[in-house]
């Protein structure tokens, strides 16, 4: 059982690892390749947009999005630390 359970958070923690690495690499190209219709934006878009979308509108219900800059990734990354960190202490 306890193999199970590792191997299950494993999975899990190099899963949010690999979508937070996406998020920061969409927000890292997006400076520098505007959203043309590049193969690879538009796959980090398919792969973080999902992800992205509910925390948009959770800042825009604390009236905390609008203006010039997008939080919703920071925040992302915040929330899977927290998630990661507890998972790391829930399996260990």
């Amino acid at each position: 059982m306890q193999i199970i359970l590792t191997l299950l958070s494993n999975t899990v923690f190099l899963l949010i690892s690999a979508l937070t690495a996406a998020v920061w690499a969409r927000v890292i190209i997006g400076w520098f390749i505007p959203d043309n219709g590049s193969a690879l934006v538009g796959f980090l878009k398919i792969i973080t947009e999902p992800f992205l979308i509910p925390v948009r509108i959770l800042l825009e219900k604390m009236r905390a999005s609008g203006g010039l800059f997008d939080f919703s990734p920071a925040l992302f990354s915040v929330a899977a630390v927290i998630v990661l960190a507890a998972l790391t202490a829930v399996t260990f």
